[in-house]
């Protein structure tokens, strides 16, 4: 009855917490269901609404192109995703509602789980909405200016789809069954079964989750059989089937999308080859950093820790000992990977990890060494209302973010333009009739997800149209739009898109990302063909910068001349949709013929094709 009433309990809180949410959203911002999801995506999770709606319609094919078909598939990190197909199509937009309140509940629900291994009902709740809040805690206070709790903060849990929202459920219910088997000694075919489908969750999810829960496994596993290991796996291989059968059943989609894949693709995501060559680069790399004093300090203070709370024979020194694991599994991750696969990306996704499982540990040994003041008659009687205060401050960040953003008149204005904009795309035709032109990510999420049927343009990470498809299509607008060879100069300048840290050129980064990524270790097809200052630059930039981008003077050279030289041939789409703030273009100086105004903002644009609709041009 007791369990039954907390697991009551964890629902109604998360129901209250998304009920807040959302009305203050409702509150503040009055338009229509995909305009409001898509701007309430927490930074960039709205880049994977495209890739839900091709799972599920089961189409990973679209080229958004009335000529070009049979495309190599698009590949989707499935299981993190799959939730949200399903639901997209039962309940449409507001899927993404409910799915914020179920993954609430499994997040909470595993947290006092695991809370559970070593406090009682109502400490373990604390404990779970004390984590569950401590990302706010961080956000919203002077530690944000931390470098390594704002990465804490921005990663242990949000709305971001799908990670940390549902890829982080995995690694939590990874770490629920590690415990079963480290810290209750339960090795049963039940929890290798379970360990096998989460680990083949994470792979197709987010595989940094994977090597690190393999990493833990292994040291688990050796920990209790030792010299024995080998003997242990042959003798009961009947658990290791099990583990092996469904992890191959839960990762196997994910593996055949991956094999079937366009690579063009994969590279925009800034997928590359790991040669010997790169391997020595990046083990090098890692390893200066693990001499760094912060690292040291660090990584002793845990390994200390840990070997005093062993030393006192603490009732809870085998729990602290798993996240010891993992803290260690974490700093070995990217060494392991780096050593083990062929192909590489993102790298700081591991160093996120050593600082979550870092913190995570200290959460944990802080707590248990509280355990006596959690157990008082004091918190005892006022644990309700401690609780309270913690599930209010989370709401008051809700209201505190809904609040900066309607303060933010740019912000406001910009928001309340684009569902002007659809709304006056929707009563002029069909959704699914109509071909856009914009450069405007958003707009294309929108389109995308409402059935529009052609895009004149589609952001690199929304098709798995080859490289050279995109060009044309990036030519073919400007053509059409009569922009000259000075416009497509600033569209592809480089000089003025540098930061103090990086470079990054975002009219190229919407439609290629990570294909021109540039550091010290990696550029273009190792070329060397840039400015005196972007060599200066890249010299000093860390092999793992993955988020910076130049292209080439050669390339420039060549996209240049393949510009000059291009014949538009594509017919002229139904709608225009401008971007006052896109920097390579005048909106006065365009000769559009061919379209009539239908709309004018302080931000957006809109164009009708006069061949097609009637026109009264309004503003």
């Amino acid at each position: 009855m007791i369990n039954k009433l907390k697991k009551l309990y964890i629902i109604y809180i998360s129901l209250f917490l998304i009920l807040v949410k959302w009305f203050l959203s409702f509150y503040f911002f009055q338009e229509e269901i995909d305009v409001k999801i898509l701007f309430e995506s927490v930074t960039d999770g709205k880049y994977y609404y495209p890739l839900i709606k091709y799972l599920s319609d089961l189409n990973f094919t679209s080229s958004f192109d009335p000529i070009i078909e049979d495309l190599k598939i698009i590949p989707i990190p499935i299981s993190s995703l799959l939730l949200h197909a399903i639901f997209l199509k039962i309940f449409n937009f507001y899927s993404f509602i409910f799915l914020e309140f179920l993954s609430l509940t499994i997040f909470i629900s595993l947290l006092y789980k695991i809370n559970r291994f070593i406090f009682s009902k109502k400490i373990s709740l604390f404990c779970s909405l004390l984590i569950l809040v401590s990302p706010s805690l961080i956000n919203l206070s002077f530690l944000n200016e931390i470098q390594f709790l704002k990465i804490y903060g921005d990663n242990l849990y949000n709305f971001r789809v799908p990670r940390p929202m549902i890829s982080n459920l995995f690694l939590l219910a990874f770490i629920y069954l590690a415990l079963k088997m480290y810290f209750k000694n339960q090795y049963n075919v039940k929890n290798f079964a379970l360990i096998g489908l989460v680990m083949g969750l994470s792979l197709s999810s987010f595989y940094y989750y994977f090597f690190l829960e393999s990493l833990t496994l292994a040291v688990i596993l050796f920990n209790k059989y030792k010299q024995n290991l080998i003997k242990n796996i042959i003798t009961q291989f009947k658990y290791y089937k099990y583990l092996i059968f469904t992890f191959f059943v839960s990762s196997l989609p994910f593996l055949i999308n991956l094999y079937l894949h366009e690579k063009d693709f994969t590279t925009r995501q800034c997928v590359y080859g790991l040669s010997l060559e790169y391997k020595q680069t990046l083990l090098k790399f890692y390893l200066s950093q693990f001499t760094e004093i912060t690292f040291i300090i660090i990584f002793f203070s845990v390994i200390l820790s840990t070997i005093w709370i062993n030393f006192k024979n603490h009732k809870n020194k085998k729990f602290l000992n798993l996240f010891c694991i993992l803290f260690v599994a974490s700093v070995l991750n990217p060494l392991f990977f780096i050593l083990i696969s062929n192909k590489a990306c993102v790298f700081y996704h591991f160093n996120n990890l050593m600082i979550i499982n870092g913190i995570l540990f200290f959460i944990f040994f802080v707590m248990i060494y509280l355990e006596k003041f959690f157990n008082s008659f004091l918190f005892f009687k006022f644990d309700k209302i401690i609780n309270l205060s913690l599930i209010f401050f989370l709401c008051y960040s809700f209201y505190s973010l809904n609040l900066n953003n309607f303060a933010d008149s740019n912000y406001k204005t910009s928001r309340k333009e684009f569902n002007n904009v659809t709304k006056k795309i929707r009563s002029i035709d069909k959704i699914k009739n109509i071909s856009i032109l914009t450069f405007n990510t958003d707009f294309m999420i929108w389109a995308i997800m409402n059935d529009v049927k052609y895009l004149s343009l589609i952001n690199g990470l929304f098709s798995s149209k080859t490289d050279i498809m995109i060009e044309e299509d990036i030519f073919s607008a400007f053509k059409l739009l009569n922009l000259s060879n000075e416009n497509f100069d600033k569209f592809l300048n480089n000089e003025n898109n540098k930061s103090s840290w990086r470079y990054l050129n975002l009219n190229i980064s919407t439609f290629f990302f990570y294909k021109y990524q540039a550091n010290s270790m990696i550029t273009f097809k190792n070329m060397k063909e840039f400015t005196d200052e972007e060599l200066k630059f890249l010299k000093k930039s860390s092999p793992i910068l993955h988020q910076q981008s130049i292209i080439p003077q050669l390339e420039l050279k060549r996209l240049k001349n393949e510009f000059e030289n291009f014949i538009n041939l594509d017919p002229n789409p139904n709608f225009l949709i401008l971007d006052k703030n896109d920097n390579f273009y005048e909106i006065n100086e365009l000769n559009l013929i061919d379209y009539c105004l239908e709309y004018k903002g302080q931000n957006y644009i809109l164009y009708k094709q006069k061949n097609k609709y009637e026109c009264q041009e309004t503003n």
